[in-house]
């Protein structure tokens, strides 16, 4: 939530959600996709730099509660890192500009 609000200003409510629906338009702004647990991240994140809207969708939308074993630890530091690389792409693409 925070990297994205720190590249875009916007703040999202779920971050991570699966459940997106992209115009023509902003599929195009978003490839390629990010890796992996990044690609909400990278999409809203391009997404919003190609000047298009992201707009959030309450639904009555349940996972899994994510344990806190060794595997369950595991798939979130995958999922992290895959956040911090789609944010770090994103960070440097900036800072080098376009072309």
């Amino acid at each position: 939530r925070r990297g994205i609000e720190e590249l875009t200003g916007w703040s999202p409510n779920q971050p991570l959600s699966g459940m997106r629906c992209l115009s023509p338009a902003a599929v195009a702004a978003a490839t390629p996709f990010a890796r992996g647990w990044g690609v909400e991240v990278g999409m809203t994140v391009d997404v919003l730099d190609a000047g298009l809207r992201v707009v959030e969708v309450p639904c009555d939308l349940h996972h899994r509660v994510t344990g806190t074993d060794w595997r369950s630890q595991v798939h979130r530091a995958a999922q992290y890192r895959d956040v911090a690389l789609a944010l770090g792409v994103r960070r440097l693409r900036r800072r080098l500009g376009p072309g």
